[in-house]
């Protein structure tokens, strides 16, 4: 699907923008406006979706036609550790899933402020642990997340090397949100959805006074060696994208295999808009593509 061009979208999803995360909103409303956002377009028709309990962590389990369910995405979605459901990324992990010929499984981890680091940590690990005591293979696993998703994929994948664990096929990281420090960032003047405020806002709600340099919640700053392989894929608009960048820099450093994507002229998480903005079907179905072939060893 060509889609509409990014230029015709870009003053949309600024207002959006400024409507989910406005700081006069609580987060009770912000997770209201963004799950609106979100009702359309919906998941193909031909995936089945569930809901599951895994580890005591609701999930939704998102299986496409023809999908092997051998092969499990753990899919965690963005949102600034604050807002987002696996509702509002359904869509998302049901395409790169149909491509990777995959099931996905969506955790509904706990939010901050109400539930702050290491809620979500201990909730996505808890699914994936799960998963493995279920008899799957973690080689048969990917770890994969959009924004605050892609950190928290790459924190349980570090938590798991740390206790000895086996590490999952490969860890696809989206628009990855990976330094909670406080450290300025490249200007992004078009960036549409995010501001250095909206993420000072998330970092605060979501480490609660907990130490930003913790590899845990800043996982870029992490020693990488002994990890999964890394998919990244970032915006060249991106206000995160140095994020990517250093991860894949770092993640060389560190002797992983690296696949790194950045596509030109588009924002943070515009996966997320699949079926309508320009490229973004392309990315998900080249990441889906390489994940399969992970999974498939």
């Amino acid at each position: 699907m060509a889609g509409l061009p990014p230029a015709t979208l870009r003053p949309a999803l600024r207002l959006a923008g400024g409507w989910i995360f406005s700081p006069e909103a609580s987060w009770p409303q912000s997770r209201r406006r963004l799950a609106l956002s979100f009702l359309l377009p919906l998941p193909p028709r031909s995936a089945q979706i569930t809901t599951v309990k895994l580890g005591g962590v609701p999930c939704l389990e998102v299986v496409p036609a023809g999908a092997d369910r051998d092969r499990v995405i753990v899919y965690l979605h963005g949102g600034g550790y604050v807002v987002g459901s696996p509702r509002t990324h359904r869509r998302l992990a049901a395409l790169l899933a149909g491509a990777a010929g995959a099931r996905a499984v969506l955790v509904d981890y706990r939010l901050a402020p109400e539930h702050p680091f290491p809620a979500a940590l201990e909730d996505a690990s808890a699914v994936w642990r799960a998963l493995l005591a279920g008899g799957l293979p973690a080689s048969r696993t990917v770890l994969a997340g959009d924004s605050a998703g892609g950190g928290l994929a790459l924190a349980v994948a570090l938590q798991a090397r740390d206790r000895g664990q086996d590490q999952p096929a490969a860890l696809a990281l989206i628009c990855p949100w990976l330094d909670l420090t406080p450290t300025p960032r490249a200007p992004a003047p078009r960036e549409p959805l995010l501001s250095e405020e909206v993420l000072a806002r998330f970092a605060h709600a979501y480490l609660n006074g907990h130490d930003p340099t913790d590899p845990l919640v800043s996982p870029v700053r992490a020693e990488l060696g002994g990890l999964a392989p890394l998919l990244v894929q970032s915006g060249g608009d991106d206000l995160l994208v140095d994020d990517a960048r250093r991860i894949a820099i770092g993640g060389r450093a560190a002797g992983l295999a690296v696949e790194d994507r950045c596509v030109p002229g588009l924002w943070h998480d515009f996966h997320a808009l699949a079926g309508v903005v320009a490229g973004a079907d392309r990315a998900l179905e080249d990441l889906g593509v390489a994940i399969g072939r992970h999974l498939r060893g």
